[in-house]
């Protein structure tokens, strides 16, 4: 056994991987102070071999590295020319993995390959104990000579000794020899005493018997020999008629080949014009091969266009009910735009107005101001024509009546009453007659005097229509009052007369 390398990781002083290469010389020497780890590469190669430490065999975990959870250790070495590889791997809180790998060479470089049954501990020390033939013991003792053990060898006992020299020397080998041989002697000398035993139970032969049965010997010899002629005879005749045999095969063989040529022959023709065909398509072969590749995949594509056809037709049937839902959504999205479209407009409009009603908002408080004046004067004229006809029922009676004088001071009363009323109403129509002459110039005009603001003309000839309603209500309420104020200015002057003549 030679040692190649040894690689160590998370073994003992080793925490991180550390590998040292033994190959390409004979002699190699580890120098270092004590505590550097010389003795854990040797610790490390009889690990790998062995599974065997300082401590014995037991508490491997203890050679843990104690900042790592685990060890690899790998020792190359070579027998006659082989590679090997012993590996062993521990994890903290877990078993020991092993194995033996040989090394396959290659072109390109070679691998690692496991050999069978060596990763078990059984496996493995056999594969160690029949290539390598050392016990850990001696392997320790002789090979690998641990530090302060070199005496142990001299010191040991006798018989020791001579067990550790067997196996450094190899004698092992020779005492199976040793072994076998004697074995096969004592069974040879067993034979012997046996035969001898037999030779001494067999009865004695005369001489008279001993001719007969030389005699019978020598005949039974003659007609061994004379069968013996025979049998060589029968085998010559044997040897002759399976080469008869042999060649009258051969003979069948040529005559069924001539009889093959012959047909051969008669179609030469069809032969040599199958020969052109197989020339000519042999040419044509690569635009034929050509021609199939294209044949081919015209008809892988076919049958995808007909694949395809058939899932347009599927997704056309799938796409006419959505295509009519999409055309109901469509028009009732076009209904509902249309709809959203007037509604704006009509919402633009609402605004646009909205914004005229607030720009005409001040002239259009003016005119609701001259609304309420207008209505005043309404009421009053309405309150005037009460009184009127309470003046005219006063009338009635004093006519009925002679006059006093309590009905000329009511009549007076009256008719001053009228006449405040009177020019009230005055001068309201005036204030409604100047209203309705500032409403006729502004009327014809865009925008608001006050606020500048454009003018609804549909609003401008609703309050032109009715502020002439009103002036023309107005006036005629003007024009009872000053009816009855003459009236009653007539039957003022009557009483005055009654008064006068009584």
């Amino acid at each position: 056994m030679t040692p190649e390398r040894i690689s160590i990781q998370g073994f003992l002083c080793y925490r991180e991987r550390q590998d040292v290469c033994f190959a390409g010389r004979s002699l190699w020497m580890l120098s270092g102070p004590n505590g550097s780890g010389k003795s854990t590469l040797f610790d490390a190669i009889t690990f790998s071999l062995y599974g065997w430490h300082r401590g014995g065999k037991q508490n491997a975990e203890a050679l843990i590295n104690r900042h790592s959870d685990g060890f690899v250790v790998e020792f190359d070495f070579r027998i006659e020319n082989q590679l090997y590889q012993a590996r062993r791997v521990m994890r903290r809180g877990g078993g020991v993995s092993r194995q033996i790998r040989r090394w396959l060479p290659a072109p390109e470089g070679g691998a690692w390959e496991e050999i069978a049954g060596t990763d078990t501990q059984r496996g493995f020390d056999a594969w160690v104990n029949e290539q390598i033939g050392l016990t850990a013991d001696t392997f320790t003792a002789s090979v690998m000579l641990r530090q302060n053990g070199a005496e142990r060898l001299l010191e040991a006992k006798p018989a020791d000794r001579h067990a550790f020299l067997k196996e450094i020397v190899g004698l092992r080998s020779y005492e199976q020899l040793h072994d076998s041989a004697k074995d096969r002697a004592n069974q040879a000398k067993y034979d012997s005493e046996n035969l001898s035993r037999q030779l001494t139970n067999l009865p004695e032969i005369t001489a008279d018997e001993l001719t007969k049965a030389n005699q019978t010997l020598e005949e039974y010899q003659g007609a061994l020999n004379e069968a013996n002629s025979q049998v060589q005879a029968l085998s010559e005749h044997l040897i002759h008629s399976q080469h008869w045999k042999t060649l009258d095969n051969q003979r069948l063989e040529l005559e069924q080949k001539m009889q093959s040529f012959t047909t051969l022959l008669a179609e030469r023709g069809s032969i040599e014009q199958q020969h052109a065909e197989f020339q000519f398509l042999n040419l044509h072969l690569p635009t034929l091969q050509n021609c199939v590749e294209m044949h081919q995949k015209l008809k892988g594509e076919k049958a995808e266009i007909l694949n395809i056809q058939n899932q347009q037709q599927k997704i056309a049937s799938e796409l006419k009910p959505l295509t009519t839902e999409l055309s109901r959504v469509t028009s009732s999205i076009q209904k509902a735009e249309t709809n959203r479209d007037r509604q704006q407009e009509q919402c633009r409009e609402i605004e646009q107005k909205l914004h005229q009603f607030k720009n005409a908002l001040p002239w259009l408080e003016v005119l609701a101001e001259e609304r309420k004046a207008i209505a005043e004067t309404r009421r009053n004229a309405k309150a005037a024509t009460e009184k009127l006809n309470e003046i005219e029922s006063e009338r009635n009676r004093i006519e009925s009546e002679t006059p006093t004088k309590e009905s000329v001071e009511r009549a007076e009363q009256t008719l001053n009453e009228l006449q405040k009323q009177m020019g009230e109403f005055a001068e309201r129509h005036r204030e409604a007659q100047e209203r309705l002459k500032r409403f006729h110039e502004v009327r014809n005009e865009q925008t608001c005097r006050y606020c500048g603001q454009e003018l609804p003309p549909e609003h401008i000839a609703s309050e032109a229509a009715h502020l002439h309603e009103e002036r023309q209500s107005a006036q005629a309420a003007f024009e009872q009052i000053q009816s009855q104020h003459q009236v009653a200015k007539t039957k003022h002057t009557e009483l005055q007369t009654l008064k006068q003549t009584s």
